[in-house]
C-alpha cells in the first residue's frame, strides 16, 4: 500500500489536509469520499509537500520527516481530548490522522486504525508498532482498557512522557555549558601547540640562553604532543569504539553504567535522574491499575542504566520469592533513604502511588537545584582553566625575556 497526501474540504466548508494509506490513488480517492469528504487534492507520499522535507541536490533528496517525542505527547493530548467528547477509539484516531503533516506517523495511525477495525485492541495494535511507545506506555493502556479508564490513563502518560522530556532537556541544558567550556578548553590547547608555543621555540633556538623550568617544560609538552598528536587521538578514538562496543555486551555494559553512576559530580546528578524516573514511573503504574510486581517488571524494561535495571528485577524476585515489603527490598539495594522510608510510610497507609508521586516531585526538585549547582561550579572552574593555561604560556615567554635583558 501507498501512503497519500491530500487537501479536501469537509461538509461545513472546513479545509482538511493529512495522509491516507491506499492501494492506489483512485481507492484514497474512495475512501476520502466515503468520509463525505470533498477531494482537492491527492498526491503520493514520495512527492514533495507539506509532510516532506525537501533537503537540496546532495545525496538525499527528501525523506519523511521523524516522529519526535513531542509529536507523540500531541497524539496522546489529543486522543484524550477526543475521546472525552465522546468519539470512539477508531473515529478519534482518524480524525488525528487527518490533521497530521507527517506520512510516518499517518502511517501508523492507519495501522492503528485498521487493527482496531479488525476487532484487536486498541493496546495489541500500538505493541505492534515497535519503537512508537515504551513496554511500559503500551502495558498502562492494556490496563486501562481492562478497567474502561483509558483517558485517565492517556492524560497520564502524557504527563510522564512530557515529564521525561523536561527532564532530558534540563539534562542537556545544565550540560551544555560545560561541554562548550571543555571544547573551547581543548582548541585553545590545540591552538598554543600548534602556533604559539612552536614560533616561541624558533624564537629562542636561535639564542643561547638557558631556558627556566617552566619554559622548559611547555616547550616539551608541546614538542611531546606534536609527535605523538596522531597516535594520541587515534587512541581516544579507539577507546570510543571500544566503549560502544562494550556497551553491547551485558557485563561490560553493567561495569560501565554503574562506573558512571558513581562518576564525581556528574554520577549524583545521573542517579538523582534515575530516582526521579523510577518515583514518577512506579506511581503512574500503580495508579493505572498495574499491580506491584507488573509494574516494577514494565518499569525495569523503560530504563536505561543496567544497573538499575538489574536492581528493580532483583527487587521483584524477593517480594515475589521471599515475601518481602517493597521498602525492605529497596533498602537491600541500597536505594535512596529518604526513597526508602517514603516507600515504607506508602505501604502502610495504602497510599504507595501518592507517596511515589510527592517523591518525584521532591527528586525533581532536588534535580533542578543540583543542574544550577553543577554550572555555577563548572562555569568558573573551567574559565579558571583556560585562563590558567594562557597566563602559564605567558608567564614562561616572559620569564625567558626577562633573562634575556639581564644577559643570562
Amino acid at each position: 500500500m501507498s501512503l497519500y497526501g491530500y487537501k479536501a474540504m469537509d461538509p461545513h466548508g472546513q479545509r482538511l489536509s493529512g495522509w491516507i494509506e491506499a492501494d492506489n490513488q483512485s481507492a484514497a480517492a474512495t475512501q476520502l469520499r466515503a468520509q463525505s469528504l470533498l477531494v482537492l487534492s491527492l498526491e503520493a507520499g514520495g512527492k514533495a509537500n507539506a509532510g516532506t522535507r525537501h533537503l537540496g541536490a546532495g545525496w538525499f533528496l527528501r525523506r519523511p520527516l521523524p516522529i519526535r517525542t513531542q509529536d507523540k505527547i500531541l497524539l496522546l493530548e489529543q486522543l484524550a481530548l477526543l475521546l472525552k467528547s465522546g468519539l470512539t477509539v477508531v473515529d478519534a484516531l482518524d480524525a488525528c490522522r487527518r490533521q497530521t503533516r507527517k506520512p510516518l506517523m499517518a502511517r501508523i495511525l492507519t495501522r492503528l486504525i485498521e487493527a482496531v477495525e479488525r476487532g484487536e485492541k486498541f493496546s495489541s495494535a500500538l505493541a505492534r508498532q515497535r519503537g512508537f511507545l515504551s513496554p511500559s506506555a503500551v502495558g498502562m493502556v492494556r490496563a486501562a482498557e481492562a478497567t474502561g479508564q483509558l483517558t485517565l490513563v492517556l492524560d497520564q502518560l502524557v504527563r510522564v512522557m512530557a515529564g521525561r522530556r523536561q527532564l532530558r532537556a534540563a539534562l542537556l541544558t545544565g550540560m551544555t555549558y560545560p561541554i562548550v567550556l571543555v571544547l573551547l578548553t581543548t582548541g585553545v590547547v590545540a591552538y598554543l601547540v600548534t602556533h604559539i608555543i612552536p614560533k616561541f621555540e624558533s624564537f629562542l633556538s636561535n639564542r643561547n640562553l638557558v631556558l627556566p623550568d617552566s619554559t622548559r617544560m611547555l616547550i616539551d609538552v608541546s614538542t611531546w604532543l606534536r609527535d605523538h598528536g596522531t597516535h594520541l587521538g587515534l587512541a581516544v578514538a579507539g577507546a570510543v569504539i571500544a566503549i560502544f562496543v562494550a556497551l553491547r555486551l551485558p557485563r561490560p555494559r553493567l561495569v560501565l553504567h554503574a562506573t558512571i553512576l558513581y562518576l564525581p559530580l556528574v554520577g549524583r546528578l545521573l542517579r538523582l535522574a534515575l530516582m526521579l524516573s523510577v518515583a514518577r514511573m512506579l506511581s503512574v503504574l500503580l495508579a493505572s491499575g498495574h499491580p506491584l510486581l507488573e509494574s516494577l517488571d514494565l518499569l525495569s524494561g523503560s530504563l536505561g542504566n543496567e544497573l538499575f535495571r538489574r536492581r528493580l528485577g532483583r527487587i521483584g524476585h524477593a517480594i515475589l520469592q521471599e515475601g518481602r515489603s517493597l521498602s525492605r527490598s529497596l533498602e537491600a539495594e541500597r536505594f535512596d533513604p529518604v526513597f526508602c522510608e517514603a516507600v515504607r510510610v506508602g505501604e502502610l497507609t495504602g497510599s504507595l502511588d501518592h507517596v511515589l508521586s510527592e517523591l518525584a516531585t521532591h527528586y525533581e526538585t532536588r534535580l533542578s537545584e543540583r543542574i544550577r549547582w553543577l554550572t555555577t561550579l563548572f562555569e568558573p572552574a573551567l574559565l579558571l582553566v583556560v585562563g590558567g593555561l594562557v597566563a602559564f604560556v605567558y608567564f614562561s615567554f616572559f620569564q625567558v625575556l626577562f633573562r634575556a635583558s639581564a644577559g643570562q
